[in-house]
């Protein structure tokens, strides 16, 4: 069966592994690795050019390191710390799983030193296949117990960081759900429910952007700036950079030094429509609340 559906008629691109950390585990058994590794060669016989990726609820970090699953659907490197910053300390609801780390509001630094922690385990090339959603049919909508205005901001971190960004039906017409069963209703083809019409240009724009700029599905990534309530980071490859700036509360002073990213301040915006401004030594980005900007340029590497 896994290699049926990777052949024609179907042509199938993968596999996405449910609750990958207990498959070919029962009691004392453990065929976990063998389980993972022979669908990976069935599969890789059956048609080479397709994915394997396994679900984790937890950190997946010490376990997929690429032999068998190729990257995770995993909560705890993005989706818990992106929680963290953007949490509504007024929602009101069940977070189911996420009520343990992910219901209490952190700041932009401790969102990247949780990233950076729980990422640091994983190989590059798995850490570019590993699944970012915001949420998941298994969790409420990332929107019901966000701040007002943040899904966007989100969104726009989820197609600029490494990995593949994932869309549960629903969030690109700005659905709400506070709890895992509630997040689960159809999409609003003919406008049954209400839902908020101006997030799917949103999400069509940041797949465009995604789509049009290489280094954000292979560059390297670096953060320039953190700070409570803003964040600055880079992804870039050998032809492109690409600088993204998001804000959850104002902040007026995201100053990089120039030479953070030579060039930023004539680089052409993709996204959010702010402005470069240079002072002295320093480049200072735009730090408007709910705000995410994105720039593209040469890359900075000699």
């Amino acid at each position: 069966m896994v290699a049926k559906w990777l052949k024609a008629p179907f042509n199938m691109d993968g596999w996405r592994i449910d609750v990958a950390n207990m498959t070919g585990r029962i009691r004392d058994e453990d065929m976990y690795l063998e389980v993972a590794q022979v669908i990976r060669k069935t599969m890789v016989e059956a048609n080479p050019n397709t994915m394997m990726l396994g679900e984790y609820t937890g950190d997946a970090a010490y376990e997929v390191q690429g032999d068998g699953w190729q990257g995770a659907m995993t909560y705890s490197n993005f989706t818990k710390p992106v929680w963290r910053w953007f949490y509504n300390k007024n929602a009101k609801g069940d977070p189911g799983f996420m009520m343990w780390d992910g219901n209490y509001q952190g700041t932009g630094l401790e969102l990247v030193t949780s990233y950076n922690q729980f990422i640091a385990g994983f190989p590059w090339h798995v850490r570019l296949h590993n699944m970012n959603p915001l949420d998941t049919h298994d969790i409420p909508r990332f929107k019901s117990f966000a701040i007002k205005g943040a899904q966007k901001v989100a969104a726009a971190m989820q197609f600029t960081f490494p990995g593949i960004p994932v869309i549960w039906a629903g969030d690109e017409f700005g659905l709400e759900g506070f709890n895992g069963e509630k997040s689960r209703t159809p999409l609003p083809w003919n406008n049954e429910r209400p839902h908020d019409k101006s997030m799917l240009p949103i999400y069509q724009q940041l797949t465009k952007i995604r789509k049009e700029n290489p280094a954000l599905n292979d560059g390297s990534m670096r953060f320039v700036y953190a700070s409570d309530e803003a964040i600055v980071y880079v992804r870039e490859n050998a032809k492109q950079a690409v600088v993204v700036c998001v804000t959850r509360k104002k902040d007026a002073n995201i100053l990089i030094p120039k030479d953070a990213v030579p060039g930023l301040a004539k680089a052409t915006n993709l996204f959010g429509g702010g402005q470069v401004v240079v002072e002295g030594s320093h480049l200072r980005l735009p730090g408007d609340a709910l705000s995410a900007n994105v720039w593209s340029l040469r890359s900075t590497r000699g």
